[in-house]
Protein backbone atom coordinates (compact mmCIF):
# COMPACT_ATOMS: atom_id res chain seq x y z
CA UNK A 1 0.00 0.00 0.00
CA UNK A 2 1.28 3.44 -0.88
CA UNK A 3 -0.10 6.73 0.36
CA UNK A 4 0.69 10.23 -0.87
CA UNK A 5 -0.86 13.69 -1.13
CA UNK A 6 -1.47 14.98 -4.65
CA UNK A 7 -0.33 18.57 -5.11
CA UNK A 8 -0.32 20.65 -8.29
CA UNK A 9 2.64 23.07 -8.50
CA UNK A 10 2.78 25.25 -11.61
CA UNK A 11 0.86 22.66 -13.56
CA UNK A 12 3.26 19.87 -12.56
CA UNK A 13 1.94 16.98 -10.49
CA UNK A 14 4.06 16.35 -7.41
CA UNK A 15 3.77 13.54 -4.86
CA UNK A 16 5.15 13.04 -1.39
CA UNK A 17 6.30 9.56 -2.38
CA UNK A 18 7.14 8.22 -5.85
CA UNK A 19 7.11 4.52 -6.53
CA UNK A 20 7.69 2.31 -9.53
CA UNK A 21 5.18 -0.34 -10.41
CA UNK A 22 5.27 -3.31 -12.73
CA UNK A 23 2.87 -2.44 -15.60
CA UNK A 24 -0.45 -4.26 -15.52
CA UNK A 25 0.19 -5.56 -19.05
CA UNK A 26 3.18 -5.64 -21.36
CA UNK A 27 2.89 -5.36 -25.12
CA UNK A 28 6.23 -7.14 -25.56
CA UNK A 29 5.21 -9.97 -23.28
CA UNK A 30 1.95 -10.29 -25.13
CA UNK A 31 3.77 -10.53 -28.46
CA UNK A 32 6.17 -13.17 -27.16
CA UNK A 33 3.30 -15.13 -25.69
CA UNK A 34 1.41 -14.95 -28.95
CA UNK A 35 4.28 -16.70 -30.70
CA UNK A 36 4.45 -19.53 -28.20
CA UNK A 37 0.87 -20.07 -27.08
CA UNK A 38 -1.18 -19.83 -30.26
CA UNK A 39 -2.08 -16.14 -29.92
CA UNK A 40 -3.33 -16.54 -26.34
CA UNK A 41 -1.83 -13.87 -24.06
CA UNK A 42 -0.92 -14.55 -20.46
CA UNK A 43 -3.04 -12.87 -17.79
CA UNK A 44 -1.63 -9.82 -16.03
CA UNK A 45 0.41 -10.61 -12.92
CA UNK A 46 0.55 -7.09 -11.48
CA UNK A 47 -2.47 -4.80 -11.23
CA UNK A 48 -3.29 -1.74 -9.16
CA UNK A 49 -5.69 1.17 -8.77
CA UNK A 50 -5.40 4.48 -6.96
CA UNK A 51 -8.11 5.63 -4.55
CA UNK A 52 -8.32 9.39 -4.12
CA UNK A 53 -10.15 10.58 -1.00
CA UNK A 54 -10.18 14.26 0.00
CA UNK A 55 -7.12 14.99 -2.14
CA UNK A 56 -5.04 12.12 -0.77
CA UNK A 57 -4.24 9.07 -2.88
CA UNK A 58 -3.87 5.51 -1.61
CA UNK A 59 -2.67 2.77 -3.96
CA UNK A 60 -3.88 -0.82 -3.74
CA UNK A 61 -3.01 -3.82 -5.85
CA UNK A 62 -1.03 -7.03 -6.04
CA UNK A 63 1.33 -7.28 -3.12
CA UNK A 64 -1.08 -5.60 -0.72
CA UNK A 65 -2.56 -8.23 1.58
CA UNK A 66 -4.09 -11.03 -0.48
CA UNK A 67 -5.00 -8.85 -3.49
CA UNK A 68 -4.48 -10.26 -6.98
CA UNK A 69 -5.45 -9.15 -10.47
CA UNK A 70 -8.65 -11.16 -9.98
CA UNK A 71 -9.54 -9.18 -6.86
CA UNK A 72 -12.43 -6.73 -7.16
CA UNK A 73 -12.44 -3.01 -6.51
CA UNK A 74 -14.54 -3.70 -3.41
CA UNK A 75 -11.87 -6.07 -2.08
CA UNK A 76 -9.16 -3.51 -2.81
CA UNK A 77 -11.16 -0.87 -0.93
CA UNK A 78 -11.49 -3.21 2.05
CA UNK A 79 -7.73 -3.87 2.03
CA UNK A 80 -6.69 -0.19 2.31
CA UNK A 81 -9.71 1.64 3.70
CA UNK A 82 -7.91 2.22 6.99
CA UNK A 83 -5.59 4.65 5.17
CA UNK A 84 -8.33 6.76 3.53
CA UNK A 85 -8.44 10.44 4.48
CA UNK A 86 -12.20 10.68 4.95
CA UNK A 87 -13.20 14.11 6.34
CA UNK A 88 -14.97 14.21 9.66
CA UNK A 89 -18.72 13.91 9.26
CA UNK A 90 -18.48 12.31 5.81
CA UNK A 91 -18.71 8.76 4.45
CA UNK A 92 -17.79 7.27 1.08
CA UNK A 93 -20.92 6.52 -0.95
CA UNK A 94 -19.21 5.22 -4.12
CA UNK A 95 -16.37 5.66 -6.60
CA UNK A 96 -16.04 7.31 -10.01
CA UNK A 97 -13.59 6.92 -12.87
CA UNK A 98 -13.24 10.03 -15.00
CA UNK A 99 -16.54 11.26 -13.53
CA UNK A 100 -18.54 8.08 -14.24
CA UNK A 101 -19.73 5.83 -11.42
CA UNK A 102 -18.15 2.35 -11.45
CA UNK A 103 -19.15 -1.10 -10.35
CA UNK A 104 -17.07 -2.06 -7.32
CA UNK A 105 -17.47 -5.70 -8.33
CA UNK A 106 -15.19 -5.18 -11.35
CA UNK A 107 -11.76 -6.87 -11.26
CA UNK A 108 -8.52 -4.90 -10.96
CA UNK A 109 -7.47 -6.42 -14.29
CA UNK A 110 -10.23 -4.59 -16.21
CA UNK A 111 -8.70 -2.59 -19.14
CA UNK A 112 -10.27 0.63 -17.81
CA UNK A 113 -8.03 0.36 -14.73
CA UNK A 114 -4.72 -0.12 -16.59
CA UNK A 115 -3.40 3.45 -16.51
CA UNK A 116 -4.12 7.02 -15.48
CA UNK A 117 -3.56 10.36 -17.17
CA UNK A 118 -2.38 12.33 -14.11
CA UNK A 119 1.18 11.12 -13.90
CA UNK A 120 0.79 9.05 -10.74
CA UNK A 121 2.34 5.58 -10.58
CA UNK A 122 0.11 2.58 -11.13
CA UNK A 123 -3.36 2.17 -12.55
CA UNK A 124 -6.46 4.35 -12.83
CA UNK A 125 -7.41 6.97 -10.24
CA UNK A 126 -10.80 6.30 -8.65
CA UNK A 127 -12.29 9.33 -6.94
CA UNK A 128 -14.39 8.87 -3.82
CA UNK A 129 -17.93 10.23 -3.79
CA UNK A 130 -18.45 11.70 -0.33
CA UNK A 131 -21.73 12.33 1.40
CA UNK A 132 -22.74 13.48 4.85
CA UNK A 133 -22.60 10.73 7.46
CA UNK A 134 -25.99 9.85 8.95
CA UNK A 135 -26.67 12.03 11.95
CA UNK A 136 -28.62 10.92 15.00
CA UNK A 137 -31.99 12.60 15.23
CA UNK A 138 -32.12 15.52 17.65
CA UNK A 139 -34.45 15.25 20.60
CA UNK A 140 -36.07 17.93 22.71
CA UNK A 141 -37.70 17.96 26.15
CA UNK A 142 -41.36 18.85 26.62
CA UNK A 143 -42.00 20.12 30.17
CA UNK A 144 -45.65 19.81 31.22
CA UNK A 145 -47.12 22.02 33.96
CA UNK A 146 -50.37 20.69 35.47
CA UNK A 147 -51.07 24.26 36.64
CA UNK A 148 -53.07 23.22 39.70
CA UNK A 149 -54.30 19.94 38.26
CA UNK A 150 -53.38 16.28 38.78
CA UNK A 151 -51.83 13.98 36.18
CA UNK A 152 -54.15 11.09 35.31
CA UNK A 153 -51.78 9.26 32.93
CA UNK A 154 -48.08 8.98 32.24
CA UNK A 155 -45.12 8.43 34.57
CA UNK A 156 -46.38 10.96 37.16
CA UNK A 157 -49.97 9.77 37.27
CA UNK A 158 -51.66 10.77 40.53
CA UNK A 159 -49.20 13.60 41.18
CA UNK A 160 -49.42 17.36 40.79
CA UNK A 161 -46.79 19.82 39.64
CA UNK A 162 -44.63 19.21 36.56
CA UNK A 163 -43.59 16.26 34.41
CA UNK A 164 -41.57 15.91 31.20
CA UNK A 165 -40.90 13.62 28.25
CA UNK A 166 -38.60 13.55 25.21
CA UNK A 167 -39.70 14.02 21.59
CA UNK A 168 -37.74 13.67 18.33
CA UNK A 169 -37.13 16.85 16.34
CA UNK A 170 -39.97 17.58 13.93
CA UNK A 171 -42.44 15.21 15.61
CA UNK A 172 -45.97 16.09 16.66
CA UNK A 173 -46.30 15.87 20.42
CA UNK A 174 -49.85 16.81 21.45
CA UNK A 175 -51.01 13.19 21.48
CA UNK A 176 -48.23 12.38 23.97
CA UNK A 177 -49.34 14.94 26.54
CA UNK A 178 -50.72 13.35 29.75
CA UNK A 179 -54.35 13.48 30.85
CA UNK A 180 -55.02 15.94 33.67
CA UNK A 181 -57.91 16.71 36.01
CA UNK A 182 -58.69 19.33 38.63
CA UNK A 183 -61.47 19.33 41.18
CA UNK A 184 -64.23 21.85 40.36
CA UNK A 185 -62.52 22.75 37.09
CA UNK A 186 -62.92 21.81 33.47
CA UNK A 187 -59.82 21.26 31.36
CA UNK A 188 -59.91 23.59 28.32
CA UNK A 189 -56.60 22.83 26.60
CA UNK A 190 -52.86 23.48 26.60
CA UNK A 191 -50.93 26.70 26.03
CA UNK A 192 -47.28 27.64 25.72
CA UNK A 193 -47.65 30.33 28.37
CA UNK A 194 -49.09 30.20 31.88
CA UNK A 195 -51.51 33.03 31.16
CA UNK A 196 -53.23 30.93 28.46
CA UNK A 197 -52.73 33.26 25.48
CA UNK A 198 -50.69 31.01 23.12
CA UNK A 199 -52.67 27.84 22.37
CA UNK A 200 -51.11 24.46 21.58
CA UNK A 201 -52.55 23.05 18.33
CA UNK A 202 -52.86 19.41 17.31
CA UNK A 203 -50.67 20.13 14.27
CA UNK A 204 -47.80 21.65 16.27
CA UNK A 205 -44.42 19.92 16.09
CA UNK A 206 -41.21 20.07 18.12
CA UNK A 207 -38.17 22.09 17.06
CA UNK A 208 -36.79 23.13 20.49
CA UNK A 209 -37.21 22.44 24.19
CA UNK A 210 -40.83 23.34 24.99
CA UNK A 211 -43.03 24.11 28.00
CA UNK A 212 -46.81 23.73 28.04
CA UNK A 213 -49.39 24.67 30.68
CA UNK A 214 -52.78 23.08 31.41
CA UNK A 215 -55.60 25.65 31.24
CA UNK A 216 -58.71 25.39 33.40
CA UNK A 217 -62.22 26.81 33.62
CA UNK A 218 -63.87 26.89 37.02
CA UNK A 219 -67.10 24.88 37.31
CA UNK A 220 -70.03 26.76 38.86
CA UNK A 221 -70.23 25.67 42.50
CA UNK A 222 -72.45 27.09 45.23
CA UNK A 223 -69.90 28.89 47.46
CA UNK A 224 -71.88 27.96 50.54
CA UNK A 225 -72.13 24.29 49.64
CA UNK A 226 -69.50 21.64 50.15
CA UNK A 227 -68.02 19.98 47.09
CA UNK A 228 -70.22 17.07 46.07
CA UNK A 229 -68.47 13.75 45.51
CA UNK A 230 -69.49 10.37 44.11
CA UNK A 231 -68.13 6.83 44.11
CA UNK A 232 -66.50 5.56 40.93
CA UNK A 233 -66.33 1.75 40.70
CA UNK A 234 -63.79 0.45 38.22
CA UNK A 235 -64.04 -3.12 36.89
CA UNK A 236 -60.74 -4.13 35.25
CA UNK A 237 -62.58 -7.02 33.56
CA UNK A 238 -59.55 -9.32 33.47
CA UNK A 239 -56.95 -6.57 33.33
CA UNK A 240 -54.47 -5.07 35.79
CA UNK A 241 -54.01 -1.46 36.79
CA UNK A 242 -50.72 0.10 35.67
CA UNK A 243 -49.29 3.04 37.62
CA UNK A 244 -50.80 5.33 40.20
CA UNK A 245 -52.20 4.54 43.63
CA UNK A 246 -53.61 1.12 42.64
CA UNK A 247 -50.65 -0.07 40.53
CA UNK A 248 -50.65 -3.85 40.04
CA UNK A 249 -54.18 -4.44 41.35
CA UNK A 250 -56.76 -6.47 39.43
CA UNK A 251 -60.47 -7.05 39.79
CA UNK A 252 -62.72 -4.23 41.04
CA UNK A 253 -61.84 -1.09 42.98
CA UNK A 254 -63.58 2.05 44.18
CA UNK A 255 -62.44 5.67 44.46
CA UNK A 256 -64.09 8.97 45.31
CA UNK A 257 -64.28 11.65 42.60
CA UNK A 258 -65.67 15.15 42.43
CA UNK A 259 -68.87 16.13 40.66
CA UNK A 260 -68.50 17.19 37.00
CA UNK A 261 -65.08 15.68 36.55
CA UNK A 262 -64.81 13.93 33.20
CA UNK A 263 -64.92 10.16 33.57
CA UNK A 264 -61.90 9.53 31.35
CA UNK A 265 -59.77 11.93 33.41
CA UNK A 266 -60.17 9.88 36.59
CA UNK A 267 -60.13 6.25 35.41
CA UNK A 268 -56.78 4.38 35.72
CA UNK A 269 -54.59 2.91 32.98
CA UNK A 270 -55.15 -0.83 32.60
CA UNK A 271 -53.29 -3.61 30.76
CA UNK A 272 -53.99 -7.27 30.01
CA UNK A 273 -51.60 -9.87 28.57
CA UNK A 274 -52.63 -10.97 25.10
CA UNK A 275 -55.29 -8.25 24.78
CA UNK A 276 -55.60 -4.70 23.46
CA UNK A 277 -57.53 -2.14 25.54
CA UNK A 278 -60.51 -0.75 23.58
CA UNK A 279 -61.96 1.71 26.09
CA UNK A 280 -64.44 1.98 28.98
CA UNK A 281 -68.12 1.21 29.04
CA UNK A 282 -70.82 1.71 31.67
CA UNK A 283 -71.99 -1.87 31.03
CA UNK A 284 -70.00 -5.10 31.08
CA UNK A 285 -70.91 -6.01 27.48
CA UNK A 286 -69.42 -2.81 26.07
CA UNK A 287 -72.62 -1.39 24.58
CA UNK A 288 -72.46 1.99 26.35
CA UNK A 289 -69.02 3.40 25.58
CA UNK A 290 -67.75 6.24 27.79
CA UNK A 291 -67.20 9.37 25.67
CA UNK A 292 -64.58 12.10 26.21
CA UNK A 293 -67.32 14.54 27.28
CA UNK A 294 -69.03 12.29 29.85
CA UNK A 295 -68.83 13.73 33.39
CA UNK A 296 -69.45 12.40 36.89
CA UNK A 297 -72.92 13.35 38.15
CA UNK A 298 -73.77 10.27 40.22
CA UNK A 299 -72.22 7.08 41.53
CA UNK A 300 -70.76 5.45 38.41
CA UNK A 301 -69.49 2.03 37.33
CA UNK A 302 -67.19 1.52 34.36
CA UNK A 303 -65.91 -1.70 32.75
CA UNK A 304 -62.67 -2.10 30.81
CA UNK A 305 -63.28 -3.43 27.31
CA UNK A 306 -60.76 -5.71 25.59
CA UNK A 307 -60.11 -7.30 22.21
CA UNK A 308 -57.83 -10.30 21.82
CA UNK A 309 -54.42 -9.37 20.48
CA UNK A 310 -53.69 -10.90 17.08
CA UNK A 311 -51.04 -13.61 16.91
CA UNK A 312 -47.71 -12.16 15.82
CA UNK A 313 -44.53 -13.80 14.58
CA UNK A 314 -40.93 -12.60 14.55
CA UNK A 315 -39.28 -12.13 11.15
CA UNK A 316 -35.50 -11.58 11.04
CA UNK A 317 -34.11 -10.03 7.87
CA UNK A 318 -30.56 -9.19 6.76
CA UNK A 319 -29.68 -6.05 4.79
CA UNK A 320 -26.88 -8.04 3.12
CA UNK A 321 -24.60 -5.06 2.60
CA UNK A 322 -27.35 -2.45 2.45
CA UNK A 323 -28.27 0.02 5.17
CA UNK A 324 -31.36 1.56 6.77
CA UNK A 325 -30.56 5.08 7.98
CA UNK A 326 -26.91 4.06 8.14
CA UNK A 327 -27.57 0.85 10.12
CA UNK A 328 -26.55 -2.52 8.62
CA UNK A 329 -26.92 -6.17 9.59
CA UNK A 330 -29.89 -8.12 10.96
CA UNK A 331 -33.19 -6.53 11.98
CA UNK A 332 -36.43 -7.88 13.47
CA UNK A 333 -40.06 -7.05 12.86
CA UNK A 334 -43.33 -8.37 14.23
CA UNK A 335 -45.86 -9.54 11.66
CA UNK A 336 -49.44 -10.67 12.25
CA UNK A 337 -50.41 -14.19 11.31
CA UNK A 338 -51.32 -14.54 7.61
CA UNK A 339 -50.13 -11.04 6.69
CA UNK A 340 -48.22 -10.78 3.40
CA UNK A 341 -44.48 -10.93 4.19
CA UNK A 342 -43.32 -8.77 1.26
CA UNK A 343 -45.58 -5.91 2.39
CA UNK A 344 -43.77 -5.77 5.74
CA UNK A 345 -40.15 -5.89 4.52
CA UNK A 346 -38.21 -2.68 3.74
CA UNK A 347 -38.43 -1.31 0.21
CA UNK A 348 -35.90 0.52 -1.96
CA UNK A 349 -37.17 3.77 -0.43
CA UNK A 350 -35.64 2.93 2.96
CA UNK A 351 -33.09 0.16 2.26
CA UNK A 352 -30.10 1.55 0.36
CA UNK A 353 -26.81 0.25 -1.02
CA UNK A 354 -24.51 2.44 -3.09
CA UNK A 355 -24.10 1.13 -6.63
CA UNK A 356 -26.82 -1.50 -6.20
CA UNK A 357 -30.58 -1.84 -6.68
CA UNK A 358 -32.77 -3.89 -4.34
CA UNK A 359 -34.13 -6.75 -6.45
CA UNK A 360 -36.12 -8.60 -3.80
CA UNK A 361 -35.70 -11.03 -0.89
CA UNK A 362 -34.80 -14.69 -0.50
CA UNK A 363 -35.31 -17.19 2.29
CA UNK A 364 -32.04 -18.18 3.94
CA UNK A 365 -33.00 -20.31 6.96
CA UNK A 366 -36.55 -21.42 7.59
CA UNK A 367 -38.38 -24.66 7.88
CA UNK A 368 -41.14 -23.43 5.59
CA UNK A 369 -39.05 -22.78 2.48
CA UNK A 370 -36.00 -24.30 0.85
CA UNK A 371 -32.84 -22.21 1.17
CA UNK A 372 -32.61 -19.53 -1.49
CA UNK A 373 -36.27 -19.49 -2.58
CA UNK A 374 -37.50 -16.00 -3.45
CA UNK A 375 -40.09 -14.26 -1.27
CA UNK A 376 -43.13 -13.85 -3.50
CA UNK A 377 -46.06 -11.43 -3.41
CA UNK A 378 -48.42 -14.14 -2.17
CA UNK A 379 -46.29 -15.51 0.68
CA UNK A 380 -48.08 -15.30 4.05
CA UNK A 381 -46.45 -15.35 7.49
CA UNK A 382 -47.48 -18.48 9.39
CA UNK A 383 -44.60 -18.75 11.87
CA UNK A 384 -41.32 -17.22 13.03
CA UNK A 385 -38.82 -16.70 10.19
CA UNK A 386 -35.02 -16.73 10.53
CA UNK A 387 -34.13 -15.27 8.18
CA UNK A 388 -34.74 -13.52 4.85
CA UNK A 389 -31.89 -11.84 2.98
CA UNK A 390 -31.96 -8.78 0.69
CA UNK A 391 -31.00 -9.53 -2.92
CA UNK A 392 -29.01 -6.86 -4.81
CA UNK A 393 -28.08 -6.10 -8.41
CA UNK A 394 -25.37 -3.60 -9.47
CA UNK A 395 -26.61 -0.34 -11.01
CA UNK A 396 -25.04 2.58 -12.87
CA UNK A 397 -22.34 0.31 -14.24
CA UNK A 398 -20.17 0.77 -17.31
CA UNK A 399 -21.37 -2.12 -19.53
CA UNK A 400 -17.73 -2.93 -20.30
CA UNK A 401 -17.08 -3.45 -16.61
CA UNK A 402 -20.20 -5.40 -15.65
CA UNK A 403 -19.43 -8.35 -13.40
CA UNK A 404 -22.27 -10.45 -11.99
CA UNK A 405 -21.71 -10.83 -8.26
CA UNK A 406 -22.88 -13.42 -5.76
CA UNK A 407 -22.92 -13.19 -1.98
CA UNK A 408 -21.02 -15.87 -0.06
CA UNK A 409 -21.53 -16.00 3.72
CA UNK A 410 -18.92 -17.82 5.78
CA UNK A 411 -18.58 -18.58 9.49
CA UNK A 412 -15.26 -18.59 11.35
CA UNK A 413 -16.51 -21.51 13.47
CA UNK A 414 -14.48 -20.62 16.55
CA UNK A 415 -11.73 -18.79 14.72
CA UNK A 416 -11.25 -15.03 14.43
CA UNK A 417 -10.21 -12.40 11.91
CA UNK A 418 -8.48 -9.53 13.69
CA UNK A 419 -10.38 -10.52 16.82
CA UNK A 420 -13.79 -10.65 15.09
CA UNK A 421 -15.77 -13.93 15.11
CA UNK A 422 -19.01 -15.19 13.60
CA UNK A 423 -20.53 -14.69 10.15
CA UNK A 424 -18.87 -12.65 7.38
CA UNK A 425 -19.79 -12.15 3.74
CA UNK A 426 -17.78 -11.65 0.56
CA UNK A 427 -18.81 -10.78 -2.99
CA UNK A 428 -17.63 -13.35 -5.55
CA UNK A 429 -17.88 -12.69 -9.29
CA UNK A 430 -19.68 -15.25 -11.43
CA UNK A 431 -17.24 -17.97 -12.46
CA UNK A 432 -14.60 -16.96 -9.90
CA UNK A 433 -13.16 -19.64 -7.65
CA UNK A 434 -14.84 -19.50 -4.25
CA UNK A 435 -11.84 -20.82 -2.33
CA UNK A 436 -9.68 -17.96 -3.59
CA UNK A 437 -12.01 -15.42 -1.95
CA UNK A 438 -12.13 -17.06 1.49
CA UNK A 439 -9.74 -16.20 4.35
CA UNK A 440 -6.57 -18.24 4.64
CA UNK A 441 -4.57 -19.37 7.65
CA UNK A 442 -2.65 -16.07 7.39
CA UNK A 443 -5.72 -14.05 8.45
CA UNK A 444 -8.08 -16.58 10.07
CA UNK A 445 -6.69 -17.75 13.42
CA UNK A 446 -7.70 -20.10 16.23
CA UNK A 447 -5.46 -20.93 19.17
CA UNK A 448 -4.45 -24.58 19.21
CA UNK A 449 -5.94 -25.30 15.78
CA UNK A 450 -4.93 -25.18 12.13
CA UNK A 451 -7.32 -24.26 9.32
CA UNK A 452 -7.93 -27.38 7.22
CA UNK A 453 -10.41 -25.95 4.72
CA UNK A 454 -14.10 -25.11 4.33
CA UNK A 455 -17.35 -27.08 4.15
CA UNK A 456 -20.80 -26.23 2.82
CA UNK A 457 -23.29 -25.93 5.66
CA UNK A 458 -26.46 -24.54 4.09
CA UNK A 459 -26.86 -24.17 0.34
CA UNK A 460 -29.04 -25.57 -2.34
CA UNK A 461 -26.04 -26.37 -4.53
CA UNK A 462 -24.22 -28.76 -2.20
CA UNK A 463 -25.18 -31.31 0.41
CA UNK A 464 -24.47 -30.25 4.00
CA UNK A 465 -20.89 -30.99 4.95
CA UNK A 466 -19.39 -31.26 1.44
CA UNK A 467 -15.92 -29.74 1.25
CA UNK A 468 -15.30 -26.61 -0.80
CA UNK A 469 -13.10 -27.77 -3.67
CA UNK A 470 -10.37 -25.78 -5.43
CA UNK A 471 -12.40 -26.04 -8.63
CA UNK A 472 -15.70 -24.78 -7.16
CA UNK A 473 -16.81 -21.51 -8.78
CA UNK A 474 -19.56 -19.03 -7.91
CA UNK A 475 -22.84 -19.50 -9.76
CA UNK A 476 -25.32 -18.41 -7.06
CA UNK A 477 -25.47 -16.96 -3.57
CA UNK A 478 -24.10 -19.35 -0.94
CA UNK A 479 -25.33 -19.36 2.69
CA UNK A 480 -23.18 -20.51 4.31
CA UNK A 481 -19.67 -22.00 4.58
CA UNK A 482 -17.99 -23.18 7.78
CA UNK A 483 -14.27 -23.12 8.57
CA UNK A 484 -12.92 -26.64 9.24
CA UNK A 485 -10.31 -26.92 12.04
CA UNK A 486 -7.87 -29.56 13.27
CA UNK A 487 -6.10 -29.47 16.66
CA UNK A 488 -2.35 -28.74 16.60
CA UNK A 489 0.51 -29.05 19.05
CA UNK A 490 -1.11 -31.91 20.96
CA UNK A 491 0.83 -34.39 23.07
CA UNK A 492 0.16 -37.76 21.36
CA UNK A 493 -0.43 -39.24 24.76
CA UNK A 494 -3.13 -36.64 25.41
CA UNK A 495 -4.92 -36.86 22.09
CA UNK A 496 -8.61 -35.98 22.42
CA UNK A 497 -10.95 -36.70 19.55
CA UNK A 498 -12.69 -33.49 18.46
CA UNK A 499 -16.22 -32.93 17.15
CA UNK A 500 -17.82 -29.87 15.61
CA UNK A 501 -20.99 -28.40 17.20
CA UNK A 502 -22.79 -25.65 15.26
CA UNK A 503 -25.37 -23.58 17.08
CA UNK A 504 -27.77 -20.89 15.80
CA UNK A 505 -28.84 -17.85 17.87
CA UNK A 506 -32.26 -17.87 16.06
CA UNK A 507 -32.73 -14.13 16.20
CA UNK A 508 -30.69 -13.58 19.39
Amino acid sequence: MRNWKKKTLGGVLAAAMLVSLVPATSALAADDTAKTTDSQSQPATSCSVNFRVNGYVVQAGTGVGNLTCDSTVAQAVAAVKGSFNVPSGKVISGWTLNGAKINTGAKLSEPEFAANAEGLPGGAILDAVLKDAPQPAKTFVVTVHANGGTFQSGADKGHQGDTSFTVTNGSKFVSKLPKVSRLDHEFVGWTYDKAGKSKVLDSDFISANTEVYAQWKAVDVDPGASVKTFTLTVHTNGGTIKGGEFDGQAGDLQTTVGQNQTVLSVVPTVVRDGYVFKGWSTDKDGKSIVAATDVISADTQVYAQWTKQPVRYTVVYSTNGGNINGEVGDFQLQVKKDETLLDKLPTADTLKRDGFTLKGWTYAETGTKLDGNAVTKTDKVTGDLYKVVARWEPTDVDPGMQVEQFNVVYNTNGGNINGEVGDFSVQVAKGDTILDKLPTADTLKRDGYVLKGWVYAETGTKLDGDSVQASDTASADVYKLLARWEPTDVDPGMQVEQFNVVYNTNGG
